[in-house]
């Protein structure tokens, strides 16, 4: 009886060890397992994903807080490559259709960290997408409006 809670325990454990050191990008043991990409904040311990996505790090376009939103929300951005730095640089907010609501930001890129204001008062109830441009790099977050 004590035997197999051993085993087991083993097992679990080598088993853990395998699934830990995959999802964390170092590949299996025996290297004959392709490595898989891990990223702290997306992604969870166990999750799989393609090979072929990066992280992309040089730009930062954080969520909007408060989400949702009554009247104001607060949108917070910053270009940390030193090759983008100096290109021109746009934020623009979206409805879920496509169509441009307003250019919140539109400059050429410094490394600062820009804290901006979008007031939903023009805009009905709803999801909105924005995304920050920079040369070939975005990205893009959502944010409900709900007054």
């Amino acid at each position: 009886m004590i035997t197999r809670y051993i085993l087991r325990y083993a097992l679990v454990s080598i088993l853990a060890i395998i699934a830990e050191t995959a999802a964390f990008g170092q590949g299996f043991p025996d290297s004959s397992l392709p490595r898989m990409p891990f990223h702290p904040h997306r992604d969870s311990v166990y999750a799989l994903r393609d090979s072929a996505v990066k992280y992309d790090s040089s730009l930062v376009l954080e969520q909007n807080y408060p989400n949702p939103f009554k009247t104001t929300t607060t949108i917070r951005f910053q270009v940390r490559d030193e090759t983008l730095v100096g290109k021109q640089t746009t934020l623009e907010v979206f409805d879920m259709t496509g169509a441009k609501i307003t250019t919140m930001y539109d400059a050429a890129a410094d490394n600062f960290l820009h804290t901006l204001t979008f007031d939903g008062g023009g805009v009905t109830r709803g999801a909105y997408k924005y995304r920050l441009l920079c040369a070939d790099h975005q990205k893009v977050q959502l944010m409900n409006y709900m007054p």
